[in-house]
C-alpha cells in the first residue's frame, strides 16, 4: 500500500487526505492544530464563492464546477456548508471587468444577468446607482461556511482512514525525511 504524509489540515490538505484515503492510501494527515482552528488559513468563518472573474473563462468554469462539489460535500456531511444568496457586481465602465465578466458566463452557460443602474433598489432599499452603467447579477454566488467545511472535510477524512496527528511539520535537510513531531513522537516520510 502506498503511503503519504499530508501536512496542513486546512481545506486543501484535508480534502487531498480525503481523496487519497478513499482511494487506498495509507494516510497520515499532520496538523499542529486542530482543523478549524482560527490560525489556519482555511479557517475563516466564511469565503465567498462566485464565477465573475473578468476575462478569465478557466476561473469561471472551475469555480462553477466547485459549486457542485460543495454541494455533494453537503450531501456527505448531511449539512449545509454553502450558502446560495447571489451577487451583484456595479459596474461603472460600459466595458470594464463586469462586462467581461458577463460574456465569460454568458459563453459557458453559468447563470447571470445584466441590469440597469436602476434595477439596483430590488437588492438594496437606499441603493442609488447614477454613477453606474450596469450591475451584474450572480445567483448563484454564494458563501462557503470555510471553518465548518475544513472541520467536516477532515473528519470525513479521518472516517475513511486517514490518521490526523497533532504535530508541527519540520523541513526537510538534506539526506532526512520530511515529517513531524508530536508528544515526543516523530512522524517521517520520503
Amino acid at each position: 500500500m502506498k503511503s503519504v504524509i499530508v501536512v496542513g489540515a486546512g481545506i486543501w490538505g484535508s480534502s487531498l487526505a480525503l481523496r487519497l484515503a478513499e482511494t487506498g492510501w495509507d494516510v497520515t494527515l499532520v496538523e499542529q492544530h486542530k482543523p478549524g482552528h482560527v490560525r489556519q488559513s482555511s479557517a475563516g468563518e466564511t469565503r465567498l464563492l462566485r464565477c465573475a472573474h473578468g476575462g478569465d473563462d478557466w476561473y469561471a468554469r472551475l469555480a462553477w464546477r466547485a459549486r457542485d462539489d460543495w454541494r455533494r460535500l453537503e450531501e456527505r456531511a448531511g449539512e449545509e456548508l454553502y450558502q446560495e444568496a447571489g451577487m451583484v457586481w456595479f459596474a461603472r465602465t460600459p466595458d470594464g471587468w463586469e462586462h467581461a465578466s458577463a460574456q465569460v458566463l454568458k459563453n459557458l452557460d453559468i447563470p447571470c444577468e445584466v441590469l440597469g443602474p436602476g434595477d439596483g433598489g430590488r437588492f438594496f432599499p437606499d441603493y442609488r446607482g447614477d454613477d453606474l452603467s450596469f450591475l451584474l447579477w450572480e445567483p448563484h454566488a454564494g458563501v462557503i461556511r470555510a471553518r465548518r467545511a475544513t472541520q467536516v472535510t477532515a473528519g470525513l477524512a479521518v472516517a475513511a482512514g486517514a490518521r490526523l496527528v497533532r504535530a508541527r511539520a519540520l523541513p526537510a535537510t538534506s539526506g532526512s525525511t520530511t515529517g513531524g513531531t508530536a508528544g515526543g513522537t516523530t512522524v517521517s516520510g520520503a
